[in-house]
């Protein structure tokens, strides 16, 4: 990351005009402010990074969840394929909650409003 590209919103002419580095800008204006997209954009892939691994799994390994749901439709057993799909269903809510709560804790520890 070069720190000549260090771009912030608003609060940066205030640091640019107390003379701070561009170190301590990006460390107190533009990380900070970046923190709501970054949070937003790891609760979004949470459920992709799931699915990509179970579609791995099935295409590549041969074992695995992945390839137990395919094998189980095969088999025609559909209650094992549904108590599949509701273990990765509550892993991938699990995560994604885990994700807020992470969010929640560090956005209040750089005084960000929680939103309603």
């Amino acid at each position: 990351m070069s720190l000549d590209c260090v771009q912030y919103p608003g609060d940066g002419d205030l640091v640019d005009v107390y003379g701070a580095s561009k170190l301590k800008a990006l460390r107190t204006v533009a990380i900070p402010s970046s923190l709501p997209a970054f949070f937003a954009a790891i609760k979004i892939s949470v459920p992709g990074a799931i699915t990509g691994a179970l579609l791995v799994e099935w295409l590549a390994t041969g074992s695995g969840i992945g390839y137990a749901i395919v094998s189980a439709i095969g088999r025609a057993k559909t209650s094992e394929v549904w108590a599949y799909v509701v273990v990765i269903t509550v892993v991938s809510i699990l995560l994604y909650n885990l994700v807020s709560l992470l969010e929640d804790y560090v956005l209040d520890k750089f005084g960000f409003a929680k939103a309603k």
